[in-house]
């Protein structure tokens, strides 16, 4: 019997070790996928300063240039929860849908539309990478830094 008592203390004690190894790694994991969620929200708030802080240079350029439109921001692949590739390989009327944008470009999107500049998303074709991309694209014409006054 003194056998057998030894025999599930150890199973007891071994399993209590095994669940405080195993809550010890979910704490593990849970910091570390905070860090890596609060480095995405850091890069992503970059990105989104970085594209606002262009857009009135931008406006400027295009207007300056006789363009109503222009681009304000390639988007990367995980910028938008539609894939470019989603249309065959010729040229379709259906525009990306601006509600499946995600991260920074969102946020620019409706920044662009908070502020009159009529923003709308576009796919368009990278020679170079031979792939399909999105970009926010913007109506300058009706901004104020465009006006001829």
């Amino acid at each position: 019997m003194a056998n057998d008592n030894d025999f599930i203390d150890a199973v007891k004690g071994a399993a209590n070790s095994g669940q405080q190894a195993a809550q010890e790694a979910q704490r593990q994991q849970e910091a570390l996928v905070a860090a890596m969620h609060e480095q995405l929200s850091g890069e992503m708030q970059a990105r989104y300063e970085a594209v606002i802080a262009q857009i009135p240079q931008c406006v400027q350029t295009h207007f300056r240039e006789g363009r109503t439109y222009g681009r304000i921001m390639r988007l990367r692949f995980d910028e938008s929860s539609e894939d470019p590739r989603w249309q065959s390989e010729f040229w379709e009327a259906r525009r990306p849908d601006p509600y499946k944008l995600l991260h920074a470009a969102m946020r620019v999107f409706i920044y662009c539309h908070e502020h009159g500049l009529k923003p709308y998303l576009v796919r368009d074709y990278d020679f170079d990478m031979q792939s399909f991309f999105f970009y926010i694209g913007i109506n300058c014409c009706d901004h104020a830094p465009c006006s001829k006054a």
